[in-house]
């Protein structure tokens, strides 16, 4: 959810990432899905929760996107979410130093 979404943001700063939406439930991808029809994106990454049903909504998001023409990508990571991977790297980055 929002946590993620705050991750990103740290992940990748600088990096071009403008514009996040939080569908805070798999749920909602329907309304996301009406919602993005007819706007025009340079291109949309998905980032949902690394989990079965995560990686199932992503699949069936990249589908529908792709069939409205959307350039469209996934964002993989290791964990179950952004937020935790943000943990990891930092975690990471403390053993290294």
């Amino acid at each position: 959810g929002m946590f993620d979404a705050l991750s990103l943001r740290v992940l990748r700063k600088g990096k071009g990432i403008d514009n996040v939406i939080v569908l805070n439930s798999v749920v909602l991808c329907r309304r996301f899905l009406s919602w993005i029809s007819g706007k025009e994106f340079e291109k949309v990454i998905l980032a949902l929760d690394n989990d079965k049903a995560g990686r199932k909504v992503v699949m069936e998001l990249y589908r529908e996107l792709r069939r409205m023409d959307v350039n469209v990508g996934i964002l993989k990571y290791e964990g179950k979410d952004l937020n935790e991977f943000l943990g990891i790297i930092n975690e990471w980055r403390g053993q290294k130093d």
